[in-house]
């Protein structure tokens, strides 16, 4: 199996990952950093998947021009004589260097080729740097094969399976676009003309379905949409209204031939940019409408009984894993299956939902934007097939939150409160929002109504606590923490945030407690580090090494864990200062390493470095490197608090002092800076 290796920059994610998956799907095994865990040796990982793959594709791009990780990544397949295709996705001059690099290389101008064509280009250059015959497609029943397979190939390849792909459809069957109504201001009128024209050459670059030209107004009756140029068995429409900020933008798809609505959604867009707002929405269109169609309209909808019966149960294999705690463990396995339900039933809303939710939870730990996105795009397509739309509305909340978007949140969790009136979670939801905008009245008045409602699950409760504990009413959210543990024991989680509670409250031994029982329920690092931690504070030195070396078996590259275990070691009197020595210089290369290979939240990592080299007895370098960290993040408190041990390490007492009053101006517990063992 020929192996691609692709070299891009995280911004341009919307614009590569729709290609990785093509790519996967034609056969070829493609690596993506994407796919590289936050515990892996970064550099070793990326130079021995280059290595191995047989072609690079550089996707070109402002941002990527300026990424150095992009320029070694070019640089080192261009070393081992790897063969490179380049894909512009913008107009970008390249710098010197690179261009003379590049020079013999296939460039192809993504920006200015219409999709089909450049995927078709794509794919002949691969096979021809390959020296090969492209992959076959995938079979005309897979969700991607139904749209994409008359993209894949050249010449007589291409047009075979164009028309076995056209001898599908029944000759009727088409789509048009009507123009979109307005509220009648202009610059909504200015946006529909604009969505109407984006979306027609949308759908035509898709090829769902032919496209028929676009008619001449709103149909006034039934039929009216049929006859000559313009006969379409379906259109979309739509309504344009200005909001202050922002557009609202209604979309339907219309049956003509006996005019029903059979899908309709509104978007809403808090921006201001005409031009951005228009492309948004052409895209979100574009992202749901493949499942719309196939979910909706039975031409299009081949799968037959026993593929049904097929998805259903590889679907209720996947629910039944998300279902079990720890299920990230497998979200990987969980994700695939759902993707093989939507394999043998194409439109299959509630696996829609499935792959949104794992791509949601796989957020929480990996941070990563490409999940939120692969998350929003599921959640839209379920949304847009009409299953489960309760689900689906909290789904897509929960991503808007994440992504900081909270008027779009706030929609999305109204609209589920309306379906289900008497359900928490979509109260809990408009809290969430209400604490992002700042209202904490606001919020605490969802919180009581949520708390009201008669059976009242345990994430009320957990979501209320969490509140509280943000607002550092330590132990009233210990109290809501308490019900949770009671209503539901197997929730690791509450007694996570209820250690977290005591802890702040200065009751080490109860936060000790808490965190142990985490750890029997789900043994993770991050639990380990807690009960470390709690020890720490109580004096219990041993006890938290031991902590600490559990967090480090399970997370070996991570520096943070080894750091603390380095510091105890080096505190401890009884502790062995060799070993000490030589498990912080492991901390300290595992921390330069994170840093060569990550562009966000360096700060903390380079103050945690400056502890390192202080107790390492770097002291020159661990002051210069405080001085500079300190300067560049003054309202970090992790570097804050970094940047103090180090100070007090160097035995610098005025700047110690300083950086002291700091960290308690940024919000640290005062009880915890008086009891710290290392500071104190």
């Amino acid at each position: 199996m020929p192996q691609l290796f692709i070299s891009y920059s995280r911004d341009d994610g919307r614009a590569v990952y729709p290609d990785a998956d093509w790519l996967g799907g034609l056969g070829y095994a493609v690596h993506i950093d994407r796919h590289i865990s936050p515990g892996e040796q970064w550099r070793e990982a990326i130079a021995n998947a280059i290595a191995d793959s047989d072609l690079l594709i550089f996707y070109a791009s402002p941002s990527s021009i300026e990424s150095k990780f992009c320029s070694q990544e070019l640089q080192f397949a261009l070393s081992r004589d790897i063969p490179v295709i380049t894909v512009m996705l913008a107009e970008t001059p390249f710098p010197p260097w690179m261009e003379l690099a590049l020079g013999n290389h296939q460039i192809l101008q993504r920006f200015d080729v219409p999709q089909r064509a450049y995927r078709s280009l794509l794919e002949s250059g691969i096979a021809n740097q390959l020296d090969q015959i492209p992959p076959a497609a995938p079979p005309l029943t897979s969700p991607r094969g139904r749209w994409r397979g008359m993209w894949i190939g050249a010449g007589a390849v291409t047009a075979l399976v164009f028309v076995l792909w056209r001898s599908f459809l029944p000759e009727p069957l088409a789509i048009a676009v009507a123009p979109f109504e307005t509220d009648g201001s202009l610059r909504a009128a200015e946006m529909a003309g604009g969505v109407t024209a984006e979306l027609s050459q949308g759908l035509t670059n898709l090829d769902l379905m032919p496209v028929k030209s676009r008619l001449p107004d709103r149909r006034p009756a039934a039929g009216a949409f049929v006859g000559g140029s313009n006969d379409a068995s379906h259109v979309i429409i739509g309504h344009v209204q200005l909001l202050d900020p922002g557009y609202r933008i209604r979309t339907s798809l219309i049956a003509t031939e006996d005019d029903q609505e059979i899908w309709a959604q509104t978007f809403v867009y808090v921006e201001d940019d005409p031009k951005e707002v228009q492309h948004q929405h052409v895209q979100n269109l574009l992202v749901a409408l493949p499942d719309v169609l196939v979910g909706t309209i039975p031409a299009l909808d081949r799968a037959a009984p026993s593929a049904r019966a097929a998805a259903q149960q590889i679907y209720g294999e996947g629910a039944r894993m998300l279902a079990q705690p720890g299920e990230l463990q497998h979200v990987d396995t969980i994700r695939q299956l759902f993707e093989q339900a939507l394999d043998n039933q194409p439109g299959f809303g509630l696996a829609l939902l499935g792959l949104c939710d794992a791509h949601a939870r796989t957020y929480q730990e990996s941070r990563e934007l490409d999940d939120l996105l692969h998350a929003e795009t599921r959640c839209l397509q379920a949304l847009a097939v009409g299953s489960e739309p309760l689900k689906a509305h909290l789904a897509l909340g929960r991503v808007f939150l994440a992504r900081g978007e909270a008027q779009l949140a706030r929609f999305h969790f109204q609209r589920a409160s309306a379906v289900a009136p008497g359900l928490a979670e979509p109260l809990i939801g408009l809290a969430d929002v209400a604490d992002q905008n700042g209202d904490l009245e606001m919020a605490r008045a969802y919180y009581e109504q949520a708390l009201a409602l008669p059976g009242t699950s345990w994430e009320a409760h957990l979501a209320y606590g969490n509140h509280l504990l943000y607002q550092g009413e330590f132990r009233a959210a210990a109290e809501q923490y308490e019900v949770v543990a009671d209503l539901y024991p197997a929730a690791a989680i509450a007694y996570v945030n209820l250690g977290a509670a005591w802890y702040s409250l200065g009751e080490f031994e109860r936060a000790s407690q808490a965190w142990r029982k985490s750890v029997e329920l789900e043994p993770n690092p991050m639990s380990w580090g807690n009960l470390g931690a709690a020890q720490t504070y109580a004096r219990n030195f041993s006890a938290a090494a031991n902590a600490y070396r559990e967090a480090a078996a399970l997370a070996p590259s991570d520096h943070r864990w080894l750091g603390h275990l380095g510091e105890i070691l080096a505190y401890d009197p009884t502790g062995d200062a060799e070993e000490a020595q030589r498990i912080l210089q492991q901390a300290l290369d595992l921390a330069l390493e994170e840093l060569a290979f990550t562009r966000e939240e360096q700060g903390p990592v380079q103050a945690r470095i400056s502890t390192y080299e202080a107790l390492l007895g770097r002291d020159a370098d661990a002051m210069a490197r405080a001085r500079r960290v300190r300067a560049e993040h003054e309202d970090d408190m992790t570097v804050a608090y970094s940047v103090l041990q180090t100070y007090t390490l160097l035995n610098r007492a005025t700047l110690a002092a300083r950086e002291r009053e700091r960290l308690l101006g940024l919000g640290y517990p005062a009880l915890l800076l008086e009891r710290d063992p290392w500071l104190n």
